[in-house]
């Protein structure tokens, strides 16, 4: 048993601003007069791709190879193991042997469930002698609710999930979680891939009166927001350009922002391109205030109010006629804090704004804001008592106001025409109409009506030969470690060439085909193949189970990228988290609704505004249902390389520092968590130090401890009898071992 070395490499990430500063101050450096680095008539050069573009792997259409014929098919228990055979036998290597039971359950629970298993389960699986013990464990995991909480954490990555805006203010947005909650939900229902990303992309257009398709949409409201930013134009933009790079990134698997100033330097992506995409997005605006319920509750809701507001017509025109002064009066105040010509938009008649003004509009009057308390305050007193007085006859309605319904944020497009959009830069100032990968399909969209969804069913085709690719890579890189293509966000020249192709596109199809889009066949296939269950350290001395020396392949293959072991991998940030509280018996498996809010160091606590919840089993939640602050994560999750939510993340940084060891150290939390264990252990053991040890290492580490482990122990515990606190310090020894962080 190790701890958790102190690293020699003390470096931390940059932070995103910093970085950003930096790049920009060089950039200005080193910018001289020149001539654009892509041709002035970008749309001369369209259909001008070379033929070494035109050839590149990624761009041809997925096409389902046979699968191969091996030497020693025994082996292999599905195709998977078949193309991974055939690779390691072509480099003369065979694959290690298979890991034992407690290993492999401890694995498939990480990696299906975000858990560790519970000892029982560990015993139950080991005493099990039927030949589909291994199965029938990964089938109890796949129909777990666990399995959408642990898999959703993955998504939420690459959506910049946050319940917060990011910038100076970090407002918090309330209804955020509504969005984490529809992940889990589908992940759980294994709901089809192609209209998971529909949802999200065009849920409000595909079913405008389904909850969670609208819901959903919020994929393309996760962008960072400046709450008080005077710069609408700016603010556009930077939406604009949110989108179109999370979009392009999560479901292609290119970078498409390297096109944003020109044809792309190494991709096939022309500077259009990336306007063309752009483009499907020019209507679209936040909707934060968007109902959602049951179809059955809505329309109830929606007739109560119709029937409320024509009961108090009479009232409210004539508090509305009260109102109006103060209200123009405080829009005017407002309103000053703008540019100019924002003004001038907002001072427009709707009925006389042009697309783009409009969209200005609806962005800047969400700055704008009264409340019915500020109205009163600025009246007269005798028009304050008329208010006050139509406000108590209006309460007094015989007819109810309908009840306030939960709201979720979304999108919407906004009705008035759709906006222009043009290269910066471009003196013709062309008109980029909606169109995709012009080397793939240089049609343009016509029409203002149903463009996202017109997106949306281009990327979720079959055809598409990014999107199924993409797809099941991810997969593959979450249960082994790496991806087939070990870049996931980047399938272009500058990315990771797969190191298995034919599995790669044997895998894309039959998860477009064969599984109808649906996740868990894929999930079943990758982790009931013998590929997935070989042990992840071979001693030298170990003979595979095809007879030769696996060690040999540590020289051949160093990185194993032909897979002849399985990957040693530690758990991410809120898997250390969950899996402490899990063993500690302290977890709170509750599901949905809002975040809970743990406590943190008084420190961070006042310098964010961060309110702990009241209810410690709140503050117990699992990780993926912890309040996700934009500007600052928590202590743990920051240590062990929780990403930058204000971009998508498709592959988080696996860093070695010293503040990790630190933290499992020396947290106040950690501490309080091994005292829990301690309790847990000792109901479970009594005060017998050996049933202690036992007990101990089968809830950290899902097996009991070897002879050396179990002597140095019992040293331990035995050392002084009056020490009251030896359990909890060998406790959080456990909780500080590599055993504990890491998965074989």
């Amino acid at each position: 048993m190790r701890l958790c070395a102190l690293p020699t490499d003390l470096g931390r990430r940059i932070p995103w601003r910093v970085a950003l500063a930096v790049a920009m101050c060089i950039a200005a450096l080193r910018a001289v007069p020149a001539a654009p680095d892509a041709p002035a008539d970008a749309a001369a050069t369209e259909h001008k791709f070379s033929a070494e573009d035109r050839a590149y792997w990624a761009l041809q259409p997925v096409r389902r190879p046979e699968t191969p014929s091996v030497a020693n098919a025994a082996w292999a228990r599905n195709a998977v193991d078949r193309f991974v055979l055939a690779k390691l036998a072509a480099a003369s290597l065979v694959p290690s042997p298979q890991a034992d039971r407690a290993t492999l359950l401890r694995r498939l629970s990480f990696d299906l469930a975000g858990l560790p298993p519970e000892p029982e389960d560990v015993a139950a699986f080991e005493a099990d002698e039927s030949p589909d013990a291994y199965e029938r464990q990964v089938d109890r995991l796949l129909a777990s609710p666990r399995m959408g909480e642990r898999w959703a954490r993955h998504w939420l990555d690459l959506a910049r999930y946050a319940e917060t805006d990011g910038f100076k203010a970090d407002v918090t947005r309330r209804n955020a979680w509504r969005y984490r909650d529809y992940v889990i939900a589908a992940l759980n229902a294994d709901k089809p891939y192609d209209r998971f990303l529909m949802e999200q992309i065009a849920g409000d257009e595909i079913a405008p009166r389904d909850s969670a398709a609208l819901v959903a949409t919020g994929f393309l409201r996760h962008w960072p927001y400046e709450d008080n930013g005077r710069d609408v134009f700016g603010q556009r933009q930077n939406i604009l350009d949110d989108v179109t790079d999370v979009t392009a990134q999560v479901c292609l698997g290119l970078t498409f922002k390297c096109a944003k100033c020109h044809d792309h330097k190494y991709d096939p992506i022309l500077r259009k391109d990336y306007f063309r995409l752009q483009a499907f997005f020019a209507a679209m605006v936040p909707r934060d205030d968007l109902p959602v319920g049951s179809p059955e509750t809505l329309a109830a809701a929606e007739a109560q109010l119709a029937a409320w507001r024509e009961a108090t017509e009479d009232v409210r025109t004539k508090l509305e006629a009260l109102e109006a002064p103060i209200r123009t009066k405080m829009r005017r105040e407002q309103m000053a804090v703008f540019p100019k010509e924002v003004q001038a938009i907002l001072d427009k008649p709707a009925a006389q704004r042009t697309p783009q003004e409009a969209i200005v509009a609806d962005l800047a009057s969400k700055q704008i804001k009264y409340e019915e308390k500020d109205l009163s305050k600025r009246m007269a007193k005798d028009v304050q008592e008329e208010w006050t007085s139509l406000r108590k006859e209006m309460e007094s309605a015989k007819v109810e106001p309908p009840p306030e319904l939960p709201v979720a944020m979304s999108v919407r497009d906004l009705g008035a025409g759709v906006p222009e959009v043009v290269m910066p830069g471009d003196a013709k100032r062309e008109a980029i109409a909606p169109g995709f990968l012009s080397i793939l399909d240089p049609r343009t969209v016509d029409g203002d009506e149903g463009r996202r969804t017109t997106l949306a069913e281009w990327i979720a085709s079959p055809q598409n030969p990014f999107t199924a690719r993409v797809a099941v890579n991810r997969l593959w890189q979450h249960h082994f470690g790496v991806g087939i293509v070990a870049s996931p966000g980047d399938f272009g020249r500058q990315g990771e060439r797969p190191t298995h192709p034919e599995l790669l596109d044997w895998l894309a199809d039959e998860f477009a085909h064969a599984a109808a889009w649906e996740s868990k066949p894929l999930h079943r296939l990758m982790v009931t193949s013998a590929t997935y269950r070989q042990a992840s350290a071979v001693p030298p001395t170990a003979v595979s189970t095809v007879g030769d020396v696996a060690s040999r392949a540590a020289e051949v293959d160093p990185e194993n990228k032909l897979l002849w072991r399985m990957r040693m991998r530690r758990v991410e940030a809120e898997i250390l988290r969950d899996s402490v509280l899990a063993v500690s018996g302290e977890l709170n498996l509750a599901m949905g609704g809002p975040s809970g809010m743990p406590e943190l160091p008084r420190e961070l606590s006042e310098r964010y505004g961060w309110t702990k919840s009241p209810k410690v089993e709140d503050r117990n939640r699992r990780g993926v249902y912890l309040f996700a602050k934009r500007n600052m994560r928590l202590p743990l999750f920051d240590a062990f390389d929780a990403p930058d939510t204000h971009e998508t993340c498709c592959r988080r940084d696996e860093t070695t520092t010293a503040p990790q060891a630190l933290t499992l150290l020396n947290d106040e939390w950690m501490l309080g968590r091994a005292e829990a264990l301690a309790r847990r252990v000792q109901k479970l053991a009594g005060d017998e130090p050996a049933a202690q040890v036992e007990a101990a290492w089968r809830l950290a580490f899902g097996r009991g401890p070897s002879a050396e482990s179990r002597e140095s122990a019992l040293a331990f515990l035995t050392r002084s009898p009056t020490d009251k606190a030896a359990l909890r310090d060998y406790c959080h020894v456990l909780l500080n071992a590599n055993a504990f962080v890491y998965v074989d």
